[in-house]
C-alpha cells in the first residue's frame, strides 16, 4: 500500500513524461503540472502559485496519511503480536530435542 500511494506522489509530480507521452489534448484533458507549465508560460503568477500550493499541499497530505496508516498499521500488528507463539517462549521439555 504504501508503495503504491508513494509512486501515486511522484506520479502527480513529474512533468517531463506527462509532457511527452500524455500530453495536453485542448479541451480534453488537463494535467496540473502542465497546468502550472501554461501558467507560468503566459505569466499568469497569481494563478501559478495557487496551482503550485495546492500540490504542496496535496504532498504534504499524501505523506501525513502515509505516516498515520503506518502508525496504525504498526499499533494493530503490536496487538496481534503478543499472542503469538514464539520459538522462545514454547514450552520445552527436556524428552524433546530442538532440531
Amino acid at each position: 500500500m504504501r508503495r503504491t500511494v508513494l509512486g501515486f506522489a511522484h506520479t502527480v509530480g513529474e512533468f517531463g513524461l506527462v509532457l511527452m507521452i500524455g500530453g495536453n489534448i485542448p479541451g480534453r484533458t488537463k494535467v496540473l503540472s502542465v497546468a502550472l507549465f501554461d501558467c507560468v508560460e503566459t505569466s499568469r503568477w497569481r494563478e501559478a502559485s495557487m496551482l503550485a500550493g495546492l500540490m504542496v499541499i496535496f504532498a504534504f497530505a499524501v505523506i501525513l496519511t502515509m505516516a498515520i496508516a503506518d502508525k496504525w498499521a504498526a499499533r494493530g500488528a503490536a496487538c496481534c503480536c503478543r499472542y503469538s507463539i514464539s520459538a522462545t517462549t514454547w514450552p520445552r521439555s527436556s524428552a524433546s530435542p530442538i532440531i
